[in-house]
């Protein structure tokens, strides 16, 4: 279990930023892994967006997986979490910008997120609600010092 807890200043964290961090951590891994074992269909995916093409498209269909995957484990190991919800706000700010570019254009796409929807075009509002939940929720993280001690009663003397 220690090797979960976070290590540094961070080390001491509240059972609700645990369970959410530890929970964020496995979705990451899942979203990042799962694009790997369907590679093919992902570079589909990114390439039906039309923002992306040639050397650039690879980069990003590899980079984004690795990076998805790469913050699972920073947020379930606890080490360099702060670093690993920075990168994963700017991969959901990224991802809200293709998603509603693709929207306005009129694309019918399916939106790479998960191979269960393979075939299937996005539902683009539900899309961005999601990724604005795994905004807050990331913020949330971040900010956990921050909210919580200003929510914690002050202790009597």
């Amino acid at each position: 279990m220690s090797l979960l807890l976070p290590q540094g200043p961070e080390k001491h964290c509240h059972p609700v930023g645990f369970v959410l961090r530890i929970g964020l951590g496995v979705f990451w891994l899942y979203v990042g892994g799962e694009k790997f074992f369907r590679m093919e269909s992902f570079i589909q995916d990114v390439e039906n967006y039309r923002l992306v093409s040639g050397v650039t498209l690879l980069m990003v269909a590899y980079g984004v997986p690795a990076l998805e995957f790469v913050c699972g484990l920073a947020l379930i190991w606890g080490r360099k979490y702060q670093a690993s919800l920075a990168l994963t706000l700017v991969m959901l700010l990224m991802f809200i910008a293709g998603i509603a570019s693709a929207w306005a254009r009129g694309l019918e796409i399916h939106c790479g997120c998960f191979s269960s929807q393979a075939g299937q075009t996005s539902n683009y509002p539900l899309h961005l609600i999601g990724n604005m939940v795994l905004i807050g929720l990331s913020l949330f993280l971040m900010l956990e010092k921050v909210l919580l001690k200003r929510l914690k009663p002050p202790e009597q003397s």
